[in-house]
């Protein structure tokens, strides 16, 4: 279902480009994940999307998922041509394994599909879901919650052109990890920068070749920075409740403080392929803009993640001397997400991260997921 939504989020006040209306951010259209093991079901306008393939070898049934988006196209401003435009997606979620051996632990692949048939978000279903194209862009070895986006340049000019209709993007993932996503309805995602975001920027036609990256760098740089002080807070409030419980419950302390440390570490590992990423495949300076964003940010992840991790084994000890070091240990990495947090807060509200017109933002009620 389309919903209208303002044109916040992703890439906020798109700096000096935006004012030139040479750059435009879509948060509106349908989306819809049908699933092959009940192919009649109409799932609709859900708060949740799905992408895996998975297999229950027991009972020989399969259970996949793929996703279909198809965004509210504007009209491009006049005498101007699509310069680039990026389909951004959110892995919010996941019911797979997480590393504990099971097989939807491995990562993820996602692929992005040009969409060859119309299609209604309250009536797809798994038999009755839309041809599909080979991939035109593929996003590997996703290990953990992340940014990722599809560079669906070529297929927007097409749609504006009217060389093709507009029916859309698939998502498909071959893998068994459990890629979960806001939707378009979603009222629980935390900001509109986790749900589905097109972002077209125009330049003239004609005109010698110029991309505009500041909205690039500003989408790149605010998610990593939300993301990053989630798993700070997330992290912080284990430690504190590992502080809390290490004079009556030291093994439960080393537990929390381990859990925090893994945490912590994910983060960093995302954020370092995140800078892969971008260095493989954008311009120089996004690439260089990225890199003086996630550098602090990587920081404050492995300082706090090394405290904690020393903290858990050092809890693990007998001693009363391991157990005192090892609460000093959880003092120091609690303060480093705190400090860390404070931090990414004060960066987040400034002008290029903050969300102006935050009461004025409409949010789009769902029906469940």
């Amino acid at each position: 279902m389309s919903r209208a939504r303002a044109v916040v989020g992703l890439a906020v006040l798109l700096l000096a480009s935006a004012a030139h209306g040479e750059d435009v951010l879509v948060q509106s259209g349908e989306d819809v994940a049908p699933y092959s093991f009940i192919p009649t079901l109409a799932r609709g306008a859900r708060e949740t999307n799905w992408a895996f393939t998975g297999e229950d070898a027991e009972a020989g049934s399969a259970h996949v998922f793929q996703l279909f988006v198809r965004f509210d196209l504007p009209a491009a401003p006049a005498g101007q041509r699509v310069e680039y435009a990026y389909a951004f997606f959110y892995f919010s979620f996941d019911s797979s394994g997480f590393g504990d051996g099971e097989e939807g632990a491995v990562p993820a692949t996602i692929r992005c599909h040009a969409v060859d048939e119309p299609w209604s978000e309250r009536e797809v279903t798994w038999q009755n879901q839309p041809a599909f194209g080979p991939p035109f862009d593929v996003w590997p070895d996703i290990q953990g919650f992340q940014l990722f986006f599809c560079d669906a340049t070529a297929l927007v000019q097409e749609w504006l052109d009217g060389a093709r209709p507009n029916h859309g993007i698939a998502l498909t993932n071959p893998t068994a990890r459990n890629v979960g996503m806001y939707s378009f309805e979603a009222t629980l995602a935390p900001t509109p920068d986790y749900q589905p975001s097109l972002l077209i920027g125009f330049s003239a036609e004609g005109a010698p070749p110029e991309v505009v990256l500041d909205a690039r760098r500003t989408a790149a740089t605010c998610a990593t920075r939300r993301q990053a002080l989630s798993v700070l807070e997330e992290s912080g409030a284990m430690l504190a409740d590992a502080v809390a419980a290490v004079d009556v419950e030291p093994a439960r302390a080393a537990a929390l403080a381990r859990g925090a440390s893994r945490a912590l570490g994910a983060e960093k590992k995302a954020i370092r392929r995140l800078k892969r990423r971008v260095d493989r495949d954008a311009v120089r300076p996004l690439r260089e803009a990225l890199r003086d964003a996630v550098r602090p940010l990587r920081e404050a992840l492995r300082d706090a993640g090394r405290l904690a991790r020393r903290a858990a084994r050092a809890l693990r000890g007998r001693s009363e001397t391991q157990r005192q070091r090892g609460e000093g240990l959880l003092y120091g990495a609690e303060a480093v997400t705190g400090i860390g947090g404070a931090e990414l807060r004060a960066l987040l509200a400034e002008g290029t991260c903050a969300a102006p017109g935050e009461e004025t933002r409409s949010r789009a009620g769902g029906d469940g997921s």
